[in-house]
């Protein structure tokens, strides 16, 4: 059942990305005309790509973007409840022009699944940077990440695609 769910993870993971990659490669009439551009945020990479969850530091992270200009205040990885509740996986950092980077450290994952009540499957984790007076926030850098909480175990679908893992986990 829990490689079932991962496999509609990673299909439905896999379906966003087709849809973005075509939208991105042509302009659209729209944005010919001078319509505003979408703006799609980085994907956040770990070193290492998977581990156990009771590891502390769960990994080091790296950024493709930045946070923008207007959202500098403040800056953290975070792995997103379904609600919608973040859950700081990072110390939190300044943003400025460079791309965030550093290392998982706050937590093990353990104690964020423990805490918030999280069962295996995919969660979205964020680099989300706030504006000054902390009323929004928007996502540089994103990625899915994937727990099994019956084994102990997290990785990154993403960075798996195309492997022999995927393959064996889609089964």
């Amino acid at each position: 059942m829990n490689y079932r769910n991962l496999r509609r993870g990673v299909a439905a993971l896999s379906l966003a990305a087709a849809a973005v990659v075509p939208a991105l490669a042509s302009p659209s009439a729209a944005q010919a005309a001078g319509a505003t551009k979408v703006q799609i945020p980085g994907l956040v990479s770990f070193t290492p790509n998977s581990g156990k969850l009771t590891d502390n530091p769960i990994a080091a992270y790296k950024t493709t973007k930045a946070c923008p200009a207007d959202h500098r205040a403040l800056g953290a990885v975070v792995l997103q409840n379904p609600d919608g509740t973040p859950n700081f996986l990072s110390a939190n950092f300044v943003p400025t022009a460079a791309k965030p980077s550093g290392s998982l450290d706050v937590n093990s994952l353990q104690s964020v699944v423990l805490s918030a009540d999280l069962t295996t499957g995919l969660y979205e984790i964020d680099v989300l940077c706030y504006n000054d007076d902390f009323s929004s926030s928007v996502k540089a850098d994103v990625n899915a990440i994937y727990l099994d909480v019956e084994k102990g175990t997290w990785c990154l679908p993403i960075s798996l695609r195309g492997t022999k893992e995927v393959a064996e986990v889609a089964r």
